[in-house]
C-alpha cells in the first residue's frame, strides 16, 4: 500500500495482534513509509516510537520519533504515554513521570483516562522496584559494626541484615501496557 494510513493501520493491527515490539520487519517498515508518504501524520511516529520502546531498541531514535508525535499534536495523551514508556527504556523514570503525569492531565475522554492512570500505576511500581534495588545495592557496600569492630580485611563487602519492611510486595515481573498512538 501506497497510502501512509493504509500502511499505519496494517502496522497498528499487527502490534495490537500481539506483535508490539517484535523484530517483525513489516511493522517498521509499514510506519517508516507511513512517515515518508505523510511526515505529519504524528499516530506513525507514535507507534514506532512505542513499537521500539517495546523493543527495548533504537531508543535514541524512538526518542526522537516520540517527541516529533508530540510536537504534532501536542495536546495527544497518547503520544505522552508513548515519549513515557521511551524514557523508561532509557532509565530516565522523573522524565517519564512527568510525561505520565501529562497524559492523566490531557486525557480528553475516560478511556485515555483510564490507559494514562494504570500506565503511572505501573510507572511508579517500576520507580519503587528501582529505588529499591537501589538501595538494597548501597545497603550492601555499608560495613556492619561487627566488621569495623573486628577490622575486618576482607575484600568482599559484607551485608547488613536489613529489617523486614511491611507493604504490599511488588512483582519483579511486570509488563508495560501497551500504548497505542
Amino acid at each position: 500500500p501506497k497510502v501512509s494510513f493504509t500502511r499505519y493501520l496494517r502496522a497498528f493491527l499487527q502490534t495490537s495482534a500481539g506483535a508490539m515490539g517484535s523484530s517483525n520487519p513489516q511493522i517498521e517498515d509499514d510506519l517508516r513509509r507511513a512517515i515518508a508518504v505523510s511526515p505529519d501524520f504524528a499516530p506513525a511516529y507514535g507507534l514506532l516510537a512505542v513499537h521500539f520502546a517495546s523493543g527495548n531498541r533504537n531508543l535514541d531514535e524512538a526518542l526522537m520519533l516520540a517527541n516529533k508525535a508530540v510536537s504534532l499534536e501536542p495536546g495527544n495523551s497518547n503520544y505522552q504515554l508513548a515519549l513515557a514508556q521511551v524514557l523508561i527504556g532509557q532509565n530516565k523514570f522523573d522524565q517519564a513521570d512527568l510525561a505520565a503525569r501529562r497524559a492523566i492531565a490531557w486525557a480528553s475522554d475516560p478511556a485515555e483516562k483510564a490507559n494514562a492512570d494504570n500506565f503511572k500505576q505501573f510507572l511508579d511500581r517500576l520507580m519503587l522496584q528501582s529505588e529499591m534495588a537501589s538501595a538494597k545495592a548501597g545497603a550492601s557496600q555499608i560495613a556492619t559494626p561487627q566488621d569495623q569492630a573486628a577490622g575486618s580485611s576482607s575484600d568482599e563487602p559484607s551485608t547488613p541484615k536489613l529489617e523486614k519492611t511491611t507493604g504490599n510486595v511488588v512483582s519483579r515481573k511486570t509488563e508495560s501496557p501497551s500504548v497505542a498512538g
